[in-house]
């Protein structure tokens, strides 16, 4: 079976979310565990979020300022 990854949603890192914010990684992991942005787990443990989802949260904070 082929998977097909055209339409998988790009993920980032809680580092990379971080600097996006440009908070500590710890404020990331504290906003996901309190429900404020959705993460996927990894099968190792990690957290990832989606990209679209950092872009709108990002945008709301600033205005839609970059």
């Amino acid at each position: 079976m082929t998977e097909h990854l055209d339409n998988a949603p790009t993920l980032l890192t809680a580092g990379e979310v971080a600097a996006i914010f440009r908070v500590d990684n710890a404020t990331v992991n504290r906003w996901a565990r309190q429900g404020k942005v959705r993460c996927v787990r990894t099968p190792s443990g990690g957290q990832r979020f989606d990209a679209d989802e950092i872009r709108r949260l990002f945008g709301e904070q600033t205005g839609g300022q970059p």
